[in-house]
């Protein structure tokens, strides 16, 4: 996926960068000492890191001077978003969602909207149409004929799920539409990847596309040369020929 943009809220120096575009093919961030240059693309690498896993801390990137006060206040520091960011769906993302939920779900351009709270938690809206993987799913799924237009008027897999489960109940004894009901709920497993949620399948396939963030910053310390093989092969690379890795 394609960066478009980042927000960083609540770390360290930075109270609030409001939304900072991301150019096409450089993004240069220009201020004075102190003013956050460092602390925004720290924020930005701990959002989904290349190598080590640096995490959110409160005690360590929380702004000081408003702990104690925000504490007091009854907000709960966890739930804070001190990174939050746009990605664009490309094309090649895209394909990976059809190939799993069908056509229409999600299309190239659309945005998925990204955050990290100070637990360490993702928070995500994906861009993509629950509705349309669900009808996907009825098109090409068996239920009985006689209710087939109250699932396709369905928008959620929550909801398919919650019907089926009434009619495995309602058609009970009758013998051919229990098992079309019963294939539907296997079918339904399979077609969200055994996840209790369209979220959650929906999130397997967006996570590995996820840009990762290299960070470094004392360039004297980049090697002269490199092995090359080594750096697109090792597991085991120093900090330097990590920052000469690339991919």
């Amino acid at each position: 996926m394609k960066l478009k943009s980042a927000q960083i809220r609540m770390f360290k120096n930075i109270i609030d960068s409001t939304p900072v575009k991301i150019d096409e093919k450089v993004t240069c961030v220009v201020g004075k000492n102190e003013s956050g240059k460092t602390a925004f693309l720290q924020a930005l690498f701990c959002l989904n890191p290349a190598r080590i896993n640096p995490e959110f801390s409160i005690l360590d990137h929380y702004p000081a001077w408003l702990e104690k006060r925000h504490r007091k206040d009854g907000k709960d520091l966890d739930a804070v978003t001190p990174i939050s960011v746009e990605l664009e769906w490309q094309t090649d993302d895209v394909a990976a969602v059809t190939e799993s939920f069908g056509d229409g779900v999600v299309k190239e351009g659309d945005i998925l909207t990204l955050s990290m709270t100070y637990k360490n938690e993702f928070r995500w809206v994906s861009g993509c149409s629950e509705a349309r993987a669900a009808l996907n799913f009825l098109n090409k799924t068996p239920v009985p004929e006689s209710e087939r237009a109250s699932y396709t008027a369905l928008k959620s897999f929550g909801e398919i799920g919650k019907k089926l489960a009434q009619d495995v109940t309602k058609y009970g004894e009758n013998a051919e539409s229990l098992k079309i009901l019963l294939e539907a709920q296997e079918a339904q497993k399979k077609f969200l990847d055994n996840k209790d949620t369209f979220s959650a399948a929906a999130w397997k396939i967006a996570f590995k596309r996820i840009p990762k963030f290299f960070y470094f910053a004392d360039f004297s310390k980049l090697p002269y040369t490199v092995d090359i093989e080594h750096v697109l092969k090792s597991d085991n690379l120093s900090e330097s020929e990590a920052t000469a890795r690339v991919r």
